[in-house]
């Protein structure tokens, strides 16, 4: 992927060209526009002023016109109750780094879950069930490195059934004890 943003001015259209450019070729911003460069910006400074607790849940929206700084990133303008674009941000926002921190404890601890569902299945259907369940939630993972996905009524519960699916999985599937995990009839 980086050689590849590197190279792709040689093979790009003009336009494509003109519009790198004009971003300075700067990978950030290739990727992010300017508006969540300055969401991110106004995010880490509502992070600092309340590192440990944040501003409070489900705050983020009211509380984000406090902490934007006049000009913004580039001369962007955002609105006064804008969403982070990124869920680690909001959730540290809002939740602070303790709570941040519980939120990936409790990820790790699902993970380590699949992957010793997957290490003990000798089942090809638990093998390719576990597989599909890591791979949707390292996708909706890395979706949120971009958007607030987990702050959204619509999409949220796709995660958090995922989840449930996740730590239940062991259930559906009794470990019996030399840990084959069978399906049941």
């Amino acid at each position: 992927m980086v050689i590849i943003t590197i190279l792709s001015p040689v093979f790009l259209p003009k336009s494509v060209k003109d519009w790198a450019q004009k971003v300075e070729y700067n990978p950030v911003r290739f990727f992010c526009n300017d508006d969540r460069i300055a969401v991110y910006i106004h995010s880490f400074r509502m992070i600092k002023s309340h590192p440990f607790i944040g501003v409070g849940a489900n705050a983020f929206m009211n509380s984000y016109k406090g902490y934007k700084t006049y000009p913004e990133y580039k001369g962007i303008v955002t609105l006064d109750g804008m969403k982070a674009h990124n869920n680690y941000l909001h959730m540290a926002a809002e939740v602070g780094l303790f709570g941040f921190g519980i939120f990936a404890w409790f990820l790790l601890a699902v993970f380590k879950q699949l992957k010793r569902i997957l290490a003990a299945s000798q089942d090809n259907l638990v093998t390719y069930c576990t597989v599909s369940l890591i791979a949707c939630l390292i996708a909706f993972l890395i979706n949120g490195l971009t958007e607030s996905s987990l702050f959204y009524s619509r999409v949220a519960p796709l995660f958090w059934f995922l989840i449930g699916y996740s730590l239940s999985f062991k259930n559906l599937y009794p470990v019996s004890q030399k840990s084959v995990y069978e399906i049941p009839r």
